[in-house]
């Protein structure tokens, strides 16, 4: 690895799906293979950058490169009296992650 390299998170923003899109089907066509739409998952991006109440994406970069990305779903939960999301154990941990940031 190159300990030189900057990682940093951004928001996904539309000038980035060509991109997303790309790592999108790559994960969806690894075993056991979903079916991938592009035009389908295309429309679910727009709807879902424009209610941010549904979640965030952001992109990895590295040394300003785009190396990955996550999005994060948010969920209705009774349970914890409102909105949720699944974090693996310890993530909030990390104050330097803005996703974490961006949930408290």
């Amino acid at each position: 690895m190159n300990s030189g390299a900057e990682i940093q998170f951004r928001e996904t923003k539309p000038e980035d799906f060509p991109a997303l899109l790309g790592m999108m089907r790559n994960l969806a066509e690894q075993a056991p293979g979903l079916p991938f739409d592009q035009g389908e998952v295309r429309a679910a991006l727009d709807r879902f950058l424009a209610h941010p109440e549904f979640g965030q994406s952001w992109l990895i970069c590295l040394s300003e490169r785009i190396a990955g990305y996550v999005i994060l779903t948010l969920g209705y939960s009774f349970e914890y009296r409102g909105v949720d999301a699944y974090r693996p154990a310890g993530y909030t941990d990390h104050g330097r992650h803005s996703m974490t940031e961006w949930l408290r």
